[in-house]
C-alpha cells in the first residue's frame, strides 16, 4: 500500500511538472511572438528613416566641405595681414632704433619715452592700417 501511495504521489508530481512546463512553453511562445512583432515594427521604422538619415549625412558632408573651402579662402587674407605686419615692423624698426639712439645721445630719454615713442607708435599703426586696408580691398575686389 505504501508503494501504491508513493507511485500515486510521484504521478501527481510528474503531472504537475508537465502542466507547469506546458504553461511555461506557452508563455515563452507568446513572448517570442511579441518580440517578433516589435522587431518587425522597428525594422519598418528603420527602413523608413534610412533615407532621411542618409540625407542628413549628405547635408552634413556638404556643409562641412563648404565651411572648409571658405576657411581655406580666408587663409590668403590672414597671410596678407601677417605680411603687412611683418613689413611694417621691418620698416619701422630702424626708425625706432635711430630715434632711441638719438634720444640717448642727447640725454633726453625720458622725454623720448613720454613724447616721441607714443607718436611713432601712432604713425606706425596708422600706416599699418592703411596698408592692410589697401591689400584687403584689393583681395576683396579680385575675389569678385
Amino acid at each position: 500500500m505504501v508503494i501504491e501511495i508513493s507511485v500515486a504521489v510521484i504521478a501527481v508530481a510528474f503531472l504537475a511538472l508537465v502542466i507547469y512546463l506546458i504553461l511555461l512553453t506557452v508563455q515563452i511562445r507568446e513572448t517570442l511572438a511579441e518580440a517578433n512583432q516589435t522587431l518587425q515594427i522597428v525594422k519598418k521604422h528603420l527602413t523608413d528613416s534610412d533615407g532621411e538619415i542618409k540625407q542628413v549625412l549628405v547635408n552634413t558632408h556638404l556643409i562641412s566641405s563648404n565651411l572648409l573651402n571658405k576657411m581655406r579662402s580666408l587663409d590668403s587674407i590672414f597671410q596678407t595681414v601677417s605680411n603687412v605686419g611683418d613689413f611694417i615692423e621691418q620698416k619701422t624698426e630702424p626708425l625706432r632704433e635711430e630715434a632711441i639712439d638719438l634720444a640717448y645721445s642727447k640725454g633726453k630719454y625720458s622725454y623720448f619715452n613720454q613724447k616721441v615713442l607714443p607718436q611713432l607708435s601712432k604713425v606706425s599703426d596708422a600706416v599699418g592700417l592703411i596698408l592692410m586696408s589697401m591689400k584687403l580691398w584689393k583681395k576683396f575686389n579680385n575675389g569678385r
